[in-house]
């Protein structure tokens, strides 16, 4: 601990260290969130099921508002309205997303009815899927090399991540940023003003040394002069070779500042992904507002209050789809059990009429006698 305390700025160095050991894992993290909502935006642009059913939906909504001048005839629908699909029920008991899943089962191609039916799949992996995997995005690797994948990726995950905790985040890590910045250019300043008092000393000390003339003209003086030696005074005795020698000492080099070397590097490889996340962050903004442009929303604001509308939708159109292969599962059974009765209602005629047959077939003996 007291060799701690010598360090100069130590509580600072050890926040800076602190900051850069913790920096990979919240930088992924920023990353993988951002890509996240960015995929589950990209998906929703793209997905051709998903525009095939609001675009049903929107049909189906001006159809059933024929001749209403604020409501018919519509070019789009708040897309709040898909939410309200399973409130809507016929007097059978059926909701409205209920009748649109049928109507997509029976389409004439049973392969597309397949893919519409289960178009939620995609949502639901957006990590797996080829489909969902963006052209040239970028790969977080780990010490190995390898590429880092999230244990989950699919639109529930992306509705949970606040995009204004990302902005804090990228905030927060700009103004750290800036200060380690700071600090940096500080030890650089101090590490030069060493140098340059390392260099002033031993100029100095250089220049304070005796000339290679100076013992020989002394050695002749001393010859030639025959007084008897005195004793020195106090200031002649202060110019002795040992006072020379602690003047003329030699100053210990400026050790060299590993510390510093070491959070210069770190720090521009930091500062390198700071960019990369701003500018990911901005991509993902942009993708944003593509997708309110696409489905005419004004009053989202955020990400995640748009994805988390979609993700109950998906959950209520999953629901439909279940829903309704459980009615054709009771169906099926209803009809199987009516096929059997009839089946066995046909076999129990069949056996009643040969019964009858054969008893008009045989004679009457107690007739004939």
């Amino acid at each position: 601990q007291y060799e701690m305390c010598k360090i100069n700025r130590v509580r600072k160095r050890l926040e800076q260290v602190l900051f850069m050991s913790t920096l990979d894992t919240r930088t992924r993290d920023m990353a993988n969130n951002i890509r996240l909502i960015r995929k589950s935006l990209s998906e929703i642009l793209r997905n051709k099921p998903l525009r095939s059913i609001l675009h049903l939906v929107l049909t189906i909504g001006n159809y059933m508002n024929f001749g209403d001048r604020k409501k018919g005839n519509c070019h789009a629908f708040h897309i709040t309205a898909l939410l309200k699909l399973n409130m809507t029920k016929s007097t059978q008991g059926l909701s409205l997303i209920d009748w649109i899943v049928e109507h997509l089962a029976r389409h004439e191609n049973r392969e597309e009815a397949r893919k519409i039916l289960t178009f939620t799949k995609i949502f639901r992996d957006l990590g797996g899927s080829s489909s969902s995997t963006e052209k040239g995005e970028a790969k977080h690797l780990n010490a190995a090399g390898n590429p880092i994948k999230p244990d989950i990726l699919n639109i529930d995950e992306a509705a949970k991540v606040e995009s204004e905790m990302i902005l804090q985040g990228l905030s927060a890590l700009r103004a750290k940023l800036k200060e380690l910045g700071k600090d940096l250019k500080k030890m650089a300043h101090e590490e030069h003003k060493a140098k340059e008092e390392y260099k002033r000393r031993k100029s100095s000390m250089i220049s304070a040394m005796p000339g290679p003339n100076l013992r020989n003209n002394a050695d002749s003086s001393s010859s030639s002069n025959t007084k008897p030696a005195t004793l020195s005074s106090p200031n002649t005795a202060s110019n002795s070779p040992s006072s020379t020698a602690s003047n003329t000492r030699e100053p210990s080099p400026v050790p060299i500042n590993h510390f510093y070397k070491a959070m210069v590097t770190q720090f521009i490889g930091a500062a390198k992904k700071s960019k990369q996340l701003e500018r990911v962050y901005n991509e993902m903004r942009a993708k944003f507002n593509d997708v309110k442009n696409f489905l005419a929303i004004e009053d989202i604001d955020k990400p995640e209050d748009l994805l988390r509308i979609f993700s109950e939708f998906f959950a209520i159109f999953d629901q439909a789809v279940f829903d309704m292969r459980n009615r054709e599962r009771r169906r099926r059974r209803e009809r199987l059990k009516a096929e059997a009765a009839a089946e066995r209602a046909n076999q129990s005629r069949s056996r009643s009429q040969a019964s009858f047959d054969r008893s008009a077939s045989t004679p009457n003996v107690h007739g004939l006698g």
